[in-house]
């Protein structure tokens, strides 16, 4: 495409070439090909004047479509900041283009919604997420009403909300089902498994997630990292675990290869739990260490509140209980303060609460 568009030296059509591409670097990684395919698109699209309301409607629309995903590479690479305001410049782009602009202005939402979920404002979160939700359902697009159930599942299950979750993505997994959508299937898939996890249904879990790999085969499907994560927790809590080991170690270079810090987080803070039942190359604790710093750079406190009650277990049960204590205390403030309320009432039931 962005051949032939060079050939016809036709601007639009190059744009497109190049968000097209961004959605093969989306899936396939590394993100920063993602996000700089977006960046060619928004540079073509805007020329030389940079002032978007100059643009026809067509240049606009485009434009809408590539900041849009220009905020969810920018959001996946970590930088909530950015990636609103991308979203904030769709909302208005799409605002002053009508009819044509309605699945704009929906897309704007969800990415509102998942910067607010990101750094954990859940309800905030789940108010932009359900009327995106509202405009795809009027609109009928049954492949953005499954993405929109997905993304309130992620929502609630990071919310701490499992059950919840289940639901959202027991929905998007039946839309996904019917209308053959064989990628999002292995993405709900292993979201349905993670809440599985969350709700030491360690089995169901291991089951749905082993079917999501199964699925993506050997293709390289961006979401991997995230669920062998899910299923090293699933072997830990069934004490396999050297299958937990090598998966985690094996999602934490997927991570890494992908350049997605949540990712790398998420694997730094499963190999940690891992690490204190077996030998995995690597201290419990240093584990820990880098998995609460990059959840940390990525502003997500609800993730930083999950690593500090790993790491605070470990120093309770093995290590330094006056460290251990602290960390605790610190892991069920943040809790608190993001209106966690299932995973506070979770930390109050552990049989470690009493020694905290």
């Amino acid at each position: 495409m962005c051949a032939v568009a060079d050939g016809l030296n036709d601007t639009l059509a190059k744009a497109r070439s190049w968000n097209h591409l961004s959605q093969i670097y989306e899936i396939l990684g590394p993100l920063g090909q993602f996000l700089e395919c977006t960046e060619r698109a928004s540079e073509l699209l805007l020329g030389e004047n940079k002032e978007s309301s100059k643009l026809s409607p067509p240049y606009q629309l485009e434009l809408a479509i590539t900041l849009y995903r220009k905020g969810w590479a920018l959001y996946r690479l970590g930088q909530p900041e950015a990636a609103m305001e991308m979203a904030q410049q769709v909302m208005r782009l799409c605002a002053g283009l009508g009819i044509s602009g309605l699945r704009g202005m929906a897309q704007g939402k969800r990415l509102m919604g998942v910067v607010h979920m990101m750094v954990g404002q859940y309800d905030n979160a789940e108010g932009h997420m359900k009327e995106a939700l509202a405009a795809f359902q009027e609109l009928g697009d049954r492949r953005w009403i499954a993405r929109l159930w997905n993304a309130l599942g992620e929502n609630a299950r990071l919310g701490g909300d499992y059950k919840a979750a289940v639901h959202a993505y027991q929905a998007a997994l039946t839309i996904a089902l019917e209308t053959g959508n064989r990628d999002s299937e292995i993405m709900y898939r292993s979201n349905l498994g993670g809440a599985y996890v969350g709700l030491e249904r360690y089995r169901e879990a291991e089951q749905e997630l082993e079917h999501a790999t199964l699925l993506a085969g050997s293709a390289a499907w961006g979401g991997l990292s995230e669920t062998e994560c899910f299923l090293a927790e699933a072997y830990l809590e069934q004490g396999k675990l050297e299958q937990a080991r090598d998966t985690a170690q094996q999602a934490l270079a997927r991570g890494i290869q992908a350049e997605q810090k949540e990712f790398i987080a998420n694997g730094w803070r499963v190999l940690g739990r891992i690490a204190m039942r077996l030998d995995c190359g690597r201290e419990p604790a240093d584990c820990f260490s880098v998995s609460l710093r990059v959840f940390t750079e990525i502003s997500m406190p609800g993730e930083q509140a999950r690593t500090l009650w790993a790491w605070a277990t470990h120093e309770l049960t093995s290590g330094d209980p006056v460290r251990g204590k602290a960390m605790w205390q610190e892991a069920r403030g943040l809790f608190e303060q993001l209106n966690m309320v299932q995973m506070v009432q979770r930390m109050d039931d552990s049989p470690l609460w009493p020694t905290a």
